[in-house]
């Protein structure tokens, strides 16, 4: 079965291929590559270094958010977020969910894009974009653990953008949405949406009034380009693989 299935990628890209390029070549495995590439010290980067063997890898994690259901038809709800990449300690349940560990001291969270922009909002929250969903969801996580972690312990805590050097340039919505004051304004214009001491949200509501300060000053938030993990990576060929997500991928 392996050969069948190493068979049909090696054709992904050629003229006889049997799938669509855009199911390999595309921004998942690009991110997949690296993460694999970062753990065996074949890419050094600043941002994305393991620091010890105790810190993994995962593809598609499912991260909680503080504004999950409180009833069935929920008009103010939203599902839980799929994380592109995460790194850290953390443990994946059987259906996907991740939960920090309870000595995690190292997380960090990855949107792996290939000329898609960052969403705009959700179906319950038109201005909830893309960027303060995920530090929003990522703050859920520590406020999950029974004996909560304080901000200040983690050495590293981040949410990363990876995306070609081009769309910076391009897209002026990265920048923006990824720019910590407006994240903060828009995690706080989410949680005005509900009536006020609701009970069903008391608790991670209370923790973010009390902590949010802290913890967008703690989380560092960035925009990286393939270029610049390429430039750092010993691989010759993962260069060859980006062109052509680029080729595929381009509109």
């Amino acid at each position: 079965m392996k050969k069948e299935i190493l068979e049909i990628i090696e054709k992904a890209d050629k003229r006889d291929t049997n799938i669509p390029p855009t199911l390999l070549y595309n921004e998942g495995w690009m991110l997949r590559t690296v993460l694999q590439q970062i753990k065996e010290k074949r890419i050094n980067h600043p941002d994305l270094t393991f620091t010890d063997d105790g810190i993994n890898w995962y593809s598609e994690a499912l991260l909680p958010t503080p504004f999950s259901a409180r009833m069935k038809g929920d008009k103010l709800c939203e599902t839980r977020t799929h994380a592109d990449g995460v790194v850290g300690k953390f443990n994946i349940e059987k259906k996907g969910d991740l939960i920090l560990n309870d000595l995690c001291n190292f997380f960090y969270v990855i949107e792996a894009k290939m000329y898609s922009k960052l969403s705009t909002g959700t179906k319950n929250a038109k201005n909830f974009n893309q960027a303060a969903r995920t530090v929003a969801c990522i703050a859920q996580l520590i406020y999950n653990k029974q004996k909560p972690v304080q901000i200040d312990y983690f050495k590293k805590l981040a949410f990363y953008v990876l995306l070609p050097e081009e769309q910076i340039k391009n897209e002026p919505t990265f920048k923006e949405f990824t720019d910590k004051e407006n994240i903060k304004h828009t995690i706080i214009s989410r949680m005005s949406l509900y009536p006020l001491n609701d009970n069903n949200k008391k608790g991670i509501f209370d923790w973010l009034d009390v902590n949010l300060d802290n913890y967008i000053t703690k989380i560092d938030i960035k925009l990286i380009t393939w270029e610049d993990l390429i430039e750092n990576s010993r691989d010759s060929t993962l260069e060859e693989f980006y062109d052509k997500c680029k080729h595929f991928n381009k509109k």
